[in-house]
C-alpha cells in the first residue's frame, strides 16, 4: 500500500479531516518521525475543514522549506520525492 493510498484508501472525492490525517500518517512507516511532523504543520490550516485527495496532491507540489521549520531543504525534498514517487505510480 502506498503513503497516499494509506492516507486516503481509494476514494478521490472523500475529505479527511486533520484527525484522520494525523492518525494516517502515524501508521505510515516510510515517513520518519520528523517528516510526519513537518507534515503535520503543513497541512494543519489546510485540514480543517478537510482535503480532498486532489487538494493534497496540489498542495504536495508546493512543499518548501520554512526558515521556522525543523527541517532542512533537502529533507523537505526528500520528503517531496516520497509523496510525489507515490503519486505518479497511481
Amino acid at each position: 500500500m502506498g503513503i497516499i493510498e494509506a492516507i486516503f484508501g481509494m476514494d478521490d472525492t472523500k475529505k479527511i479531516t486533520n484527525k484522520e490525517f494525523n492518525e494516517r500518517l502515524s501508521e505510515i512507516p516510510e515517513l520518519t518521525p520528523k517528516e510526519k511532523a513537518y507534515l503535520n504543520v503543513f497541512f494543519e490550516h489546510e485540514l480543517k475543514n478537510g482535503l480532498t485527495m486532489g487538494e493534497v496532491k496540489e498542495r504536495i507540489s508546493k512543499l518548501a522549506h520554512n526558515y521556522q521549520d525543523n527541517i532542512t531543504p533537502h529533507e523537505v525534498e526528500e520528503l517531496r520525492r516520497k509523496l510525489i514517487g507515490e503519486l505518479e505510480s497511481k
